[in-house]
C-alpha cells in the first residue's frame, strides 16, 4: 500500500450525512430480513423504545435458535439498561411484545436466581 495515497478530507456535515446514509441502508437491510409475521408486529410498535426492544429480543431469539435452545432469558433490568429506561418501563414493553405474540413466557422469574425466559414466536 502506498504512503502517498490522497484522501479527501470531509467536513463534519459530510461525515454525518455519510453516516446517516449508511445507517439507513443497514436499517433497511435489517427490516428486509424480517419475516412477514415479524414485520406485521414491528409495524404495530409505536415508540423507538418498543422497536429497539423488539430488535434486542429478536436477536436473543436468533442466538437461542443458533445454540439449539428452545428459549432464552430476558432480564427486565438488563433490557431497561439497554433501552435507557426504568425496569417497570422495560417490563411494560416486554409484556406488550407478549400480547402481540412476538414472545411467549416459558419460565417465570426466580428472584436472585434466574431471569424470566421466553421463546420467539413469529415464523421466520
Amino acid at each position: 500500500m502506498s504512503r502517498n495515497r490522497k484522501f479527501k478530507v470531509l467536513s463534519l456535515d459530510e461525515h454525518l450525512a455519510s453516516f446517516r446514509e449508511m445507517w439507513r441502508g443497514m436499517e433497511q437491510h435489517w427490516q428486509d430480513s424480517l419475516s412477514r409475521a415479524e414485520m406485521e408486529i414491528f409495524h404495530v410498535l409505536q415508540t423507538d423504545n418498543e422497536r429497539d426492544a423488539f430488535r434486542i429480543i429478536r436477536s436473543f431469539g436468533l442466538k437461542a435458535e443458533q445454540d439449539g435452545a428452545s428459549d432464552f432469558p430476558v432480564a427486565r433490568d438488563n433490557l431497561a439498561c439497554r433501552l435507557g429506561i426504568t425496569g417497570p418501563g422495560a417490563a411494560m414493553i416486554r409484556d406488550k411484545l407478549a400480547r402481540l405474540k412476538a414472545i411467549e413466557k416459558t419460565e417465570h422469574y426466580k428472584p436472585n436466581k434466574a431471569a424470566t425466559r421466553f421463546k420467539w414466536l413469529p415464523v421466520r
